[in-house]
């Protein structure tokens, strides 16, 4: 199993997660506040980038994931499948009615709590 490693920036209020730290990848932006970093050829998880993290844990209403829509059909059914799996899939639950998908955090925890975990 790999190692998580957690970074909170509280200047910018960014929480990094980085499933397999220092590998290079590809990254795509699912909305405003959400980054995955992924190995197209592994389709492997690599990290995520929550910005505007405090917020998005005070909030209790999924996010859309609007940006998805705008990947190419190869490439968006990629993403999908690796927000669908562990490790993405223990941060984030995602969800995909009919033409919209949309995120949210499985449950309330705090910054303190994610950064103890690691």
């Amino acid at each position: 199993m790999r190692d998580l490693y957690f970074s909170y920036e509280q200047e910018g209020d960014v929480l990094y997660i980085a499933f397999d730290k220092g590998r290079k990848g590809s990254s795509v932006s699912l909305n405003d506040n959400v980054v995955l970093r992924f190995d197209p050829e592994t389709r492997a998880a690599l990290g995520l980038t929550l910005l505007d993290f405090s917020r998005l844990m005070s909030r209790d209403v999924p996010l859309p994931l609007s940006r998805l829509a705008e990947l190419p059909a190869a490439l968006r059914d990629i993403v999908w499948a690796i927000l669908n799996r562990p490790p993405v899939n223990l941060y984030l639950r995602v969800t995909r009615p009919a033409q919209d998908a949309s995120m949210t955090l499985p449950r309330q925890v705090s910054l303190a709590e994610l950064l103890l975990a690691a």
